[in-house]
C-alpha cells in the first residue's frame, strides 16, 4: 500500500509539473504579445518626433520662430512630448524671454 501512495504522489508531483510549466509556457505567450503591441508606435506619436526634429534642425540654423511652430506642432500631436517641451523653452531663453521660456518647462 505504501509503494502505491508513493507512485501516486510521484506521479502527481510530476503531473503538477507539467500543469505549471504550461502555465509558465502561456504566462511567456501573453508577455510576448503584449510586447509587439507597445512596438507598434502611434501614427500621431511619431508625427510628433518628427517635428522635435524639424524644429532641433531649425533652432540649429538659428530659425527661432519656424522652430516655435515646429515644436508647438510636436505637442499639439503628442501633449506629453517632453523633449518638444524643454526644447521650446530653450528656443525662448535663446531669445530672452524668460518668462514664456520658464512656463515650458
Amino acid at each position: 500500500m505504501k509503494t502505491t501512495a508513493i507512485i501516486y504522489r510521484s506521479n502527481l508531483k510530476g503531473k503538477a509539473l507539467i500543469a505549471l510549466g504550461f502555465m509558465l509556457l502561456s504566462l511567456l505567450g501573453l508577455a510576448q504579445n503584449d510586447s509587439k503591441k507597445s512596438d507598434e508606435i502611434d501614427p500621431a506619436l511619431a508625427e510628433a518626433k518628427e517635428f522635435v526634429a524639424e524644429g532641433n534642425d531649425q533652432l540649429q540654423q538659428n530659425k527661432f520662430t519656424i522652430a516655435e511652430a515646429s515644436y508647438r506642432k510636436a505637442i499639439a500631436k503628442d501633449p506629453a512630448n517632453l523633449p518638444a517641451k524643454y526644447n521650446m523653452g530653450n528656443n525662448y531663453y535663446e531669445n530672452k524671454k524668460d518668462a514664456e521660456g520658464m512656463s515650458r518647462y
